[in-house]
């Protein structure tokens, strides 16, 4: 009965298995208890690198918006920017009443669409202007726009984005182009509401009529053209090329220059009288310096001769502007 272990042996197997987990247990490191888990997806990131490209184009809307309104209004009109800042998109549609203007649109060749705010408060005052009040604020919570409330909303919209679209220009071309209206936030969905956006706030002043407007453009919109955004230097580096090239068209453009010898007055009579031959008094001596004209205006002055069996005129002296 080689093959059967006896009870000591079995007794000494089982005391050792149990030795060795209670081994493992207290091997066992502890589990840190202050992990926290991490949503990959999620964009709250840090925006660490600023964009100074967006304060050049606002600041750029902010003035044309600002001539826009005054020439529509017949009054002084002072738009500034009164914050610049980066927030989650839903936490700024909480803070949107019923109604408010808001306007979805589009930045071609960018992907998304940015979203245009005005303050159902400046939008009301506004119309009171252009209808000859003095933009006094009315409570209009719970009501929709009247068509003719529409139609001046269309012409404040419109004149926005036009300016926004110019104000691009110089730093990245795009065209701005409107895809609806809505007065109710829970209708506008440019992004999921966890995505982060860019948003500038303008303060309006018309006398004593206060007001702000919003642009909310998604990061996700910006971002692939962040080099142009960062980049300090940008709009003066491309003004730069831009005047670069246009002095090298002016230098290489073909100019006409004329040596006048000199003039004379003549009648009808004896113009038709003139032959072969004929001698000519001119009004400039043979040691006067000839006339350089440059386009038909003088800028030289110099001296007939030849040279290398050409007829040649050596310049002796510029002339003064006048």
């Amino acid at each position: 009965m080689s093959g059967i272990l006896s009870q000591d042996e079995i007794d000494a197997l089982l005391t050792n298995f149990s030795g060795a987990e209670n081994e493992t247990e207290v091997d066992e490191p502890d589990q840190p208890s202050d992990l926290k888990p991490y949503d990959l997806t999620r964009q709250d990131r840090v925006i660490r690198h600023p964009m100074p490209a967006l304060d050049i184009i606002f600041e750029r809307f902010s003035k044309s918006y600002r001539t826009h309104l005054s020439a529509l209004l017949r009054k002084i009109v002072d738009i500034t920017i009164s914050s610049q800042k980066i927030i989650k998109l839903g936490d700024l549609m909480k803070t949107l009443p019923v109604p408010t203007s808001l306007h979805i649109f589009r930045m071609e060749p960018l992907s998304g669409s940015g979203l245009l705010i005005f303050q159902s408060d400046l939008v009301f005052s506004l119309i009171d202007i252009l209808f000859g009040g003095k933009g006094s604020k009315t409570k209009v919570e719970g009501r929709e726009f009247t068509a003719i409330e529409n139609r001046m909303i269309k012409r404040l919209r419109n004149a926005a984005l036009k300016t926004f679209e110019e104000s691009w220009a110089s730093i990245y071309k795009v065209n701005c182009s409107v895809t609806r209206s809505e007065i109710n936030p829970q209708f506008v969905s440019i992004a999921p509401s966890e995505e982060l956006v860019q948003i500038s706030v303008f303060d309006v002043e018309i006398e004593a009529v206060t007001g702000e407007f919003t642009i909310c453009l998604p990061y996700s919109m910006l971002e692939p053209i962040k080099d142009y955004l960062r980049s300090r230097f940008h709009e003066s580096e491309n003004s730069s090329r831009w005047r670069q090239r246009w002095q090298q068209i002016l230098l290489d453009a073909p100019v006409n220059i004329v040596a006048e010898l000199g003039s004379t007055v003549l009648t009808c009579q004896e113009l038709l009288n003139l032959n072969k031959g004929d001698i000519l008094m001119l009004d400039r001596s043979i040691d006067d310096p000839l006339e350089l004209k440059v386009e038909g205006l003088t800028k030289f002055r110099g001296f007939p001769g030849t040279y290398k069996d050409s007829i040649a005129v050596q310049v002796a002296s510029f002339e003064e502007r006048k």
